[in-house]
């Protein structure tokens, strides 16, 4: 089978999970191109074209019956003033394609949005379909201080994009309240992806204070790092990480999105063997359930319904 696999743009997140897609299927015969490529005509070579998200395709998108689309964010329905209803059955204007005319089958990425869209999609199958991390790239073995007693003051890292609902403002107040230093990676910001696995080796946990999120690419690279994660309930975080009545158990700490929270979640993993208790707990939850290792076999299945 011909599958066309399509991005936003070259070099960004959705492009390298399309190449870890094309180089873990062999299978199948599977080309990558992005949005503004002109993809329905493009598509009239392939038996099936996966849209990895509901982005405008210029020139229009293939037919749907030789379509799949997927879901990795959480805002443009919330956003949404229709909510997901609205987004599924008319998209966001200016901002992504309707998905209910443009796919065959449509796959989300975590629970949360499983259960926000399984009483809206009635026409077509909804998967649950996630993406991993390379653990081959996100490797402890390059990370000498995973796992190791405090020298000298902890530090707290945050990625992504700095703006928007990322919180990153949030998590420097709460740094300067618990006297602790931050570390920060801002895509298309000085540090490049290759140099990511050194980042996170330079700190001790790491935060996320999202607002909404899919897959929390930044969280699962760092606990591939051997990092203790703090994280606020949004995206697969509460699949990663787990809730517990007791903020010291359990592999990370989910926390309320204030400055408060954080600050007092900060404190509890000043201490050394909780710390590393949960670095090490968080590491093999993301080794064992979340590289791409583990997750291509559901898109091998997704692909093999057509």
């Amino acid at each position: 089978m011909k599958i066309l696999l399509v991005a936003d743009q070259p070099g960004w997140i959705f492009d390298r999970h399309c190449h870890e897609i094309q180089k873990r299927i062999t299978k199948h015969d599977i080309d990558i191109a992005y949005r503004k490529q002109g993809i329905k005509s493009l598509s009239e070579k392939y038996d099936l074209v996966y849209v990895l998200d509901p982005i405008p395709l210029k020139g229009g998108y293939p037919p749907k019956e030789k379509t799949i689309m997927g879901l990795r964010c959480e805002f443009l329905y919330k956003e949404h003033p229709n909510g997901a209803k609205g987004l599924y059955e008319d998209g966001f204007p200016g901002r992504c394609a309707s998905i209910k005319d443009k796919c065959s089958i449509f796959h989300v990425v975590n629970k949360n949005q499983a259960n926000v869209f399984k009483d809206i999609v009635t026409d077509k199958p909804l998967l649950m379909v996630g993406h991993g991390i390379n653990t081959d790239v996100f490797d402890i073995s390059k990370n000498k201080n995973a796992f190791l007693p405090l020298d000298g003051k902890l530090k707290v890292s945050v990625s992504g994009r700095g703006s928007g609902n990322k919180g990153f403002d949030m998590v420097k107040k709460a740094c300067k309240a618990t006297n602790v230093e931050i570390i920060s990676a801002e895509y298309n910001k000085k540090i490049k992806f290759e140099d990511m696995p050194e980042f996170y080796s330079r700190a001790n946990i790491h935060v996320c204070m999202s607002k909404s999120e899919g897959l929390n690419n930044p969280l699962m690279e760092a606990g591939a790092m051997g990092l203790a994660p703090i994280s606020t309930f949004c995206g697969a975080a509460t699949e990663m990480i787990g809730v517990t009545g007791d903020i010291t158990v359990g592999t990370g700490i989910l926390i309320n999105r204030t400055v408060e929270d954080l600050s007092k979640a900060i404190d509890v993993l000043k201490n050394d063997e909780v710390r590393i208790r949960m670095a090490k707990d968080f590491h093999s939850e993301i080794f064992n359930w979340w590289s791409w290792d583990c997750k291509i076999r559901r898109f091998e299945d997704m692909f093999n319904l057509f």
